[in-house]
């Protein structure tokens, strides 16, 4: 082949059996090729079973990525039939220049066939719905359905995206059987489930035990061999036992082993049982469409011998004698083998025509399955490979620089140690990119807007800006890295407002991205994250059921902070502190907002909750305060349908929640799949009006930007790193040596590394493919890493990206200074430009700081728009249809102990002022009489700090900084908070023991879900129960009375903390009310006490009756007894302020019932339905 020619010009389809590789670096004109190709076979090809009949566009195979890539490839292929249709009776009437165009050129030589070609290309128009273009899971499914005897598929059945639900099943039902129910775990089931807790405690995200255990086990961890599901992953290194679960003291070692333990006898126990369940589900994953095909076409081998002839391999063969195969960088071994046996790639006899298009500089896709070294080897098998030389895309000076970051030569690597992936070569590309007329403001105009506003700051026009952050610590390097970014964004679009919609933000990861949108809407610039998947994987998606969860349970006061923290509602929560104005009552507004919204919830449905809720969102928040945008309302809309829907579908409010978590956890694993799926949860496209797009480094793939601005990057991975949870040992993993793929259970350190080293490869190819997506101007931000004063190397602990080291970065040596093109030290110094060793091959390269850059100069460039008066009248557009209709009733522990409109004393969380209440006492802390610290101001402060206990002193005043508290000259808040803490988690609860004791065997926020059936006088009878335990006249009995109707349904709640003593559970809580006196109460016999009385007024009582019940029943199932009612020991109330008091006496402070176990028992039955007589 002559390389000098495109591959256009090289590929032709007049002769079969002939089999091409394409490599197109990044904005070389693949899909135009692509589309040129598909052209050149419907004029070439003829079926194979007969040469005088041309194919149709049902016999053209096309297999991309991604459903966007492939409705993309649709469009424009179609598009590009019409044109050359078009062109081609223009061309018969005419001449037209072709010099310069090579698809021109070759149209040119069939001017003879111009009726035939003409016909040929309206008829594949007129089908073109019929065209064979899909996903690789979609061409799977069509294989499926068309032969379904070959492939042994039921005519029916459902597709799901993966199995992971009925695996969780079968984990539960492992968990019940071979733990809770194990004879050998006796007396030590305790202890077996804390070990399980801590082993599996290294998600981020909200999930149970069987949650987390359930994503720890492999994707892919079965395969299908002769139509068998069958282990995919070798275990023999591992012994399967479940033995070191009952140690009560596990070193990390041993944690290590337990976990490998654990998870083989796991999953020897799934091995047996998945089969069977499996076949009954009648559901196929999208794995299992390709694993079908994959194992059909093994089976359907007329001989053993692979060269002999395949019955379902030659049906598909005469079916679609021509591939295309996009984007096969991203293939596995299975996929390879399909198409091999399909087209006998890997035999000399091929057959059909194949063009194989990819880029292994840009396989980003290791975590999803693709294997790279699957593509080189194809790659050598095929034989015949093309390359796409000139880009399209970029500048010149970026394309430049791209050439030098990434040469081989340059980063002193060879094609075998490539830091792309060994085999990986870099070969330089061609600018090709014409000038766009798109307008960039230049140097002078730039330094000119900055002058005017009194702003000491340089400004570049350098297509290629490197800018070098520099900070003594991570957060101070944050901070001036979303400074300096917003500042550059905010001149350009003050001299250039056309530029809005043109400018990018590539992130790696989705907090990132959120943190960017509610910091650049600071300054008045919109931002929106590009997902545009699932809708449920937006952040939009987050915020609205963090916003629901919190409606739902206003008790629950992280759940209510965390609300009112979203992006959505983004509220600074250090604004709400009563620092500035004792008197202000904001979080009590906020909660009558809350109550106000579970309400029309309870009463009307979610689709008016949500009308609502957005309506304040609008209405409440000024224009330059907080931004909106259509993108963020489209989506919550979006989602109250789905929700709306699925509610009429389940029974209370609890189910709904739990079902949006899965699907939004769903959702989240599945973020870079694009696999095939429901239509209605694809997020609808609307006409944004956002300045800046934010999306992730893997879903910017395939896009390009005028002004690119690429933040953050991949960090580097590391065996056991604190942060890199999928590679702690025990880990999972496929990867290939001298014997072919291996699937296993990694423990070794030196297999680990190996593996490591080559996923690392991975980082720098998607920095590649992040860079390669800018058009006229790049923006790249290399952060300074910390360097410890006393050894004078690089702080281990930290996490740089990983594109540094194409910068010169050596992990190793702060003052290596090897690096050909840079000087990796001095893009920190001074004088950053000195980083740039040549920089004659670097023209249009610029290097500087932004360390002179002050929060001022950003208010001084700050968008500020007019009030936005049309998106009251556009949201109610847009909601103008919705239904009122009530669909379920629920309620939660709050809903019970709320009187009516007026009554928002609540909880210890959110209390009235209690100045206005009653006198405090003295306390031995003057900060607990400080104006700053009145009302609900402390006990969320002290809440949080309580969860985040233990912590040294530096975190401690970080997060008193938050709240902007500390030492001042009235009060050392640091010191004091710090000396309350260790009183509060050193005093005595029951006997010797305190809060310091619990830490490693207590449990957090245990969810309960209590199903109160039907009684119309259930308040009075829990009363006469209390009155039978505590009298009539008791402060509990007469509380209750007092309560509204108890509806029928659902009771949800959160218990803060229960926990194992002495053999008996227990639940906690901690308070922070002001109370004139503390005294010990017990068992709610002491008489004038005012714990019991404020037990009394704010039911607490009732709470923990609730809670105990929903213990007892969880120790039932859990345990598999009949009645936990003799493992109950009772419940503590401990108010906090009662021990910092100057008259401390002991047991101020808490509230004990040890005696209520029997109360607890009846009010269960109660809530059953059933007397205790039954």
């Amino acid at each position: 082949m002559n390389n000098t020619l495109h591959p256009l010009q090289q590929i032709s389809f007049n002769h079969a059996n002939q089999a091409y590789v394409v490599e197109a670096s990044a904005g070389t004109g693949k899909t135009w090729t692509i589309e040129r190709l598909y052209i050149k076979a419907l004029l070439e090809s003829s079926q194979p079973y007969d040469a005088s009949l041309p194919l149709s566009v049902e016999n053209i195979l096309v297999v991309t990525f991604t459903n966007d890539a492939t409705n993309e490839l649709k469009q424009r292929i179609a598009t590009q039939i019409q044109t050359t249709i078009n062109t081609l009776i223009v061309m018969n009437k005419q001449s037209l220049d072709s010099k310069d165009d090579i698809f021109l050129a070759y149209l040119a030589t069939r001017t003879e066939q111009f009726e035939k070609d003409v016909t040929l290309l309206s008829r594949a128009l007129q089908n073109f719905d019929q065209s064979a273009i899909y996903t690789i899971h979609g061409f799977c499914k069509r294989i499926i359905e068309d032969y379904q005897f070959e492939c042994k598929t039921p005519s029916e059945f459902e597709l799901v995206t993966n199995k992971g639900r009925l695996i969780e099943n079968l984990v539960v039902d492992f968990m019940r059987s071979e733990i809770i129910n194990n004879p050998q775990f006796k007396g030590c089931i305790a202890e077996v489930l804390s070990n399980l807790e801590q082993l599996f405690n290294s998600s981020d995200f909200q999930q149970s035990l069987v949650e987390k255990i359930s994503a720890k086990l492999p994707k892919d961890m079965f395969e299908l061999l002769d139509n068998n599901y069958h282990l995919k992953y070798n275990l023999s290194n591992v012994p399967a036992s479940l033995a070191l679960l009952t140690q009560s003291e596990l070193s990390e070692e041993d944690k290590r082993q337990a976990k490998a333990q654990f998870l083989a006898y796991l999953m020897q126990h799934l091995a047996a049982k998945f089969p069977a369940v499996n076949e009954l589900s009648g559901v196929l994953s999208y794995d299992d469409l390709i694993q079908k095909v994959a194992d059909s076409l093994k089976a359907n081998l007329i001989n053993a011998d692979s060269s002999s002839s395949n019955i379902l391999a030659d049906k598909i063969y005469q079916q679609f004698p021509v591939a295309f195969i996009d984007e096969f960088q991203d293939t596995d071994s299975l996929q390879w083998q399909i198409f091999s046996q399909i087209y006998h790639l890997q035999q000399s006899n091929r057959r059909g025509n194949v063009v194989v298009v990819g880029d292994p500089k840009q396989a980003i896709y290791r975590f999803r399955g693709a294997d790279i070294d699957t593509y080189l080897a194809a790659r050598s098998q095929i034989g015949t490979k093309l390359e796409l030389k000139h880009n399209f895309r970029s500048h010149p000076e970026i394309m430049n620089f791209v050439n030098q970051l990434f040469s081989l030569e340059n980063q002193n690597c060879t094609s075998e140690t490539s830091f792309l992936g060994s085999g990986i070569d870099y070969s330089e590309v061609v600018a090709a990119a014409s000038d766009n007329g798109l307008y960039l403001p230049e140097r002078h105009e730039l330094n000119a807007l900055a002058r005017n506003n009194s702003i000491n700051v340089e400004f570049s026009d350098a297509p290629v800006q490197i800018v070098a952050i520099n900070g003594v610590s991570a957060d101070e390097r944050r901070k001036r890295l979303l400074m300096a970014i917003s500042f550059e964004i905010l001149a350009l679009l003050k001299l250039n407002p056309e530029l809005k919609g043109k400018i990018a933000i590539l992130v790696s990861k989705n907090s990132e991205a959120s943190e960017l949108v509610k910091f650049l809407a600071k300054y008045g610039l919109k931002a929106a994250e590009l997902k545009l998947g699932n809708i449920f994987a937006t952040s939009s998606a987050l915020d609205l059921y963090h916003i629901l969860l919190a409606i739902s349970d206003l008790n629950n006061r992280k759940n209510f902070m965390r609300a009112l923290s979203t992006q959505l509602l983004n509220l600074d929560l250090a604004s709400l502190n009563l620092e500035s104005n004792p008197d202000n009552n904001q979080f009590e507004l906020l909660q009558q907002q809350f109550f106000a919204y579970k309400e029309i919830w309870e009463r009307q449905g979610i689709i008016s909750l949500v009308y609502h809720l957005i309506q304040d969102v609008i209405t409440n928040h000024p224009q330059q305060d907080s931004i909106v945008s259509h993108r963020e309302l489209a989506n919550i809309w979006q989602l109250a349908e789905l929700l709306n829907k699925q509610a009429s579908k389940l029974h209370n409010q609890a189910e709904l929640l739990y079902w949006f978590l899965h699907k939004t956890h769903d959702a989240q694993t599945n973020l870079e799949s694009d696999l095939d799926g429901n239509n209605e949860e694809l997020v609808r496209l609307d006409n944004d009006d956002e300045q800046i797009i934010i999306t992730t480094q893997h879903k910017a793939k395939g896009l390009e930007y005028e002004i690119l601005f690429c933040p953050f990057f991949k960090s580097g991975i590391k065996l056991d790193g604190t942060y890199d949870f999928n590679y702690r040992r025990p880990f999972f993993s496929n990867f290939r040596d001298e014997g072919g793929m291996r699937s296993e259970l990694i423990m070794d350190t030196t297999l680990g590394t190996q593996i490591i080293a080559n996923d690392n490869k991975e980082a720098h190819r998607l920095n590649y493919v992040a860079l390669t997506r800018a058009k006229q101007r790049l923006y790249i931000y290399l952060k300074q890493p910390t360097i410890t004063k006393s050894t004078g190397k690089y702080n281990s602990n930290q996490r740089p990206d990983k594109i540094g080291e194409l910068f010169g970065y050596v992990e190793k040596d702060p003052q290596d200074n090897s690096h050909k093109l840079f000087s990796y030290a001095n893009f920190f110094s001074d004088d950053p430009s000195l980083a740039l060793k040549q920089p004659a091959l670097l023209p249009g390269v610029a290097v500087y700081n932004r360390n002179s850059l002050r929060e001022e100069d950003l208010q001084a460039l700050k968008f500020t728009s007019p009030p936005r008066t049309d998106n009251i009248n556009n949201f109610n557009t847009m909601f103008s249809e919705f239904s009122g209709q009530k669909v379920y009733t629920r309620q939660s522990y709050t809903a019970l102990t709320t009187h009516g409109a007026e009554d928002f004393d609540i909880s210890d969380y959110f209390v009235k002022n209690e100045a206005q209440q009653i006198t405090a006492p003295n306390y031995r802390y003057s900060i607990l009489s400080s104006g700053q610290l009145r009302g609900a101001s402390f006990g969320v402060l002290f809440h949080s700090l309580c969860e985040a206990y233990p912590f040294s002193q530096a975190q401690l005043q970080q997060l008193l900084q938050q709240e902007n508290l500390s030492a001042d000259d009235e009060h050392d808040y640091p010191a004091q908070f710090s000396a309350m803490l260790e009183e509060t988690f050193s005093y005595p609860l029951i006997d010797d023991l305190c809060l310091r004791d619990l830490r490693e065997r207590s449990l957090h926020e245990l969810e309960f879900n209590l199903l109160i059936k039907d009684s119309h006088s259930l308040r009075e009878q829990i009363a006469d129960l209390l009155a039978r335990y505590f009298g009539d006249a008791h402060p509990f009995t007469r509380s209750c009375r007092m309560l509204d109707k108890i509806e029928a349904g659902f009771l949800v709640g959160f218990i803060d903390l229960f926990f194992e003593y002495q053999g008996k559970y227990w639940i906690l809580d901690y308070k922070t009310n002001t109370l004139t006196n503390y005294a010990h109460a017990k068992n709610h016999l002491a008489t004038e006490s005012q714990l019991v009385e404020s037990m009394a007024d704010h039911h607490y009582y009732l709470q923990y009756l609730l809670y105990l019940v929903a213990v007892k029943r969880y120790l039932e199932q859990r345990l598999g007894i009949a009645d936990a009612t003799e493992l109950l020991g009772g419940a503590v109330y401990f108010y906090v302020r009662g021990i910092f008091t100057e008259q401390l006496s002991s047991g101020d402070g808490i509230y004990l019932d040890t005696g209520c176990q029997n109360l607890v028992r009846e009010l269960d039955l109660l809530f059953r339905g059933v007397s205790d007589a039954e």
